[in-house]
């Protein structure tokens, strides 16, 4: 009994060996096209940033970068059809809108405010062109936001981080891009209606590429759900490069930005008394009461590399602003 038991073992054994190389052999013949079916190429998509010049100062990619350092990209900010920095918070890990200006936010718990112009920079240099509009999306290549004490980089530190707008650069090959973005949102508070159109067009002046420009433009009216309660943006920024030999470029690039927006203040509870709060389309503030906000800017930028990977770069950036806030 023991021996057949034994030799039936071996059988199945057998059996389960030739099984197994069959199917094997079946595999390589569908890997190779005899007698299989071509399966479909799937190609995946994401959405990462190349580099963190925020972080270091230097070109390098974000994942050699030692700090706590994310990235934005142009792509990802037209995947969730966002039109100015604002809406992005919501996305970004650790950082929250606190407040009616750009600079009102909150960064691993440390809120900053309009003081804190290092909060929130353009090309790594302080000074939005407006105080309460955020920045628009269409002018921005890619966000950084670097965390902790990285920030000390750029002066006054800020100890939650710092958001740093990488702006849109005029490139060598033309390009063009129009948009229109309408909105009709249907809420629990009532509607929100609104229309979003900007453009940006690219490209050489020349054949030889040695003069380059760049045009991004954007007008905008959003009607929110409380009564006159509304914003009206206006953006406007050329950009002119020029690449004095293959080393060396000069770039100029100027912002007009011009805002008119109600002032929200949101609902008050007198004596704090619920019952006395109004209905929730209620706005503290009269028909005509708009809040105008127009800002200039003029940033100069000259780079020049050399032997080895180095590189110079020096920046200028000059802001003129104007608002009727109190």
């Amino acid at each position: 009994m023991k021996i057949r038991k034994a030799a039936l073992s071996a059988v199945f054994a057998g059996a389960s060996f030739a099984l197994s190389q069959g199917l094997l052999v079946q595999s390589a013949a569908a890997a190779s096209g005899d007698g299989g079916s071509q399966l479909e190429t799937v190609t995946v998509t994401s959405f990462v940033a190349h580099g963190a010049v925020s972080a270091s100062k230097l070109d390098i990619p974000v994942r050699d970068v030692p700090m706590s350092v994310s990235a934005y990209t142009g792509d990802f900010m037209k995947a969730i059809e966002t039109t100015n920095v604002a809406d992005l918070y919501q996305y970004m890990t650790g950082i929250e809108r606190a407040g009616n200006t750009g600079y009102d936010m909150v960064i691993r718990g440390f809120k900053t405010g309009g003081n804190d112009s290092n909060a929130i920079m353009t090309d790594g240099l302080p000074g939005l062109t407006v105080r309460f509009g955020s920045p628009p999306t269409i002018g921005i290549d890619h966000i950084e936001v670097v965390k902790g004490a990285a920030s000390i980089l750029y002066g006054q530190e800020q100890p939650g981080g710092f958001v740093n707008i990488i702006t849109k650069k005029p490139q060598e090959q033309f390009s063009g891009e129009v948009k229109l973005i309408g909105t009709a949102e249907e809420a629990r508070n009532g509607t929100a209606n609104g229309i979003d159109t900007s453009f940006d067009v690219t490209g050489p002046f020349d054949a030889e590429g040695k003069y380059l420009y760049r045009v991004i433009g954007e007008l905008g009216y959003t009607q929110h759900f409380r009564d006159y309660d509304f914003e009206r943006p206006v953006y406007l920024a050329p950009s002119f490069a020029w690449n004095i030999d293959d080393n060396t470029q000069l770039l100029v690039q100027l912002e007009y930005r011009h805002t008119m927006t109600s002032y929200d203040t949101y609902l008050v509870a007198p004596n704090n008394d619920i019952t006395k709060v109004r209905d929730i389309y209620t706005l503290y503030n009269q028909p005509n009461g708009w809040q105008r906000e127009t800002g200039k800017t003029a940033t100069v930028t000259f780079t020049h590399q050399f032997a080895g990977g180095i590189s110079w770069t020096l920046h200028y950036r000059h802001v003129t602003h104007e608002d009727s806030a109190l």
